[in-house]
């Protein structure tokens, strides 16, 4: 797949992160549908998948902020 997982705050060049690669993910900025998958759309985690390039399905969210990590395959669209 196009990702390996989802980090946990924004991220900083030269700084370290970690990435969670499965389980849950919290984050107050986020605003989801609960109950619908999650898809990597552009530089961005959304309930609306990208209908060309890379789709790839992330995870589902629980909450309209809380995440479950669940990474698919990655999919080209043209």
């Amino acid at each position: 797949g196009r990702v390996i997982g989802v980090i946990t705050e924004n991220a900083v060049a030269g700084r370290s992160q970690i990435v969670i690669m499965s389980g849950m993910v919290v984050n107050p900025a986020w605003s989801f549908t609960p109950g619908t998958p999650v898809y990597l759309n552009g530089n961005t985690l959304s309930n609306t998948a990208p209908t060309i390039g890379f789709v790839q399905r992330i995870g589902v969210a629980t909450s309209a902020n809380t995440l479950i990590v669940q990474l698919g395959p990655s999919i080209r669209k043209t």
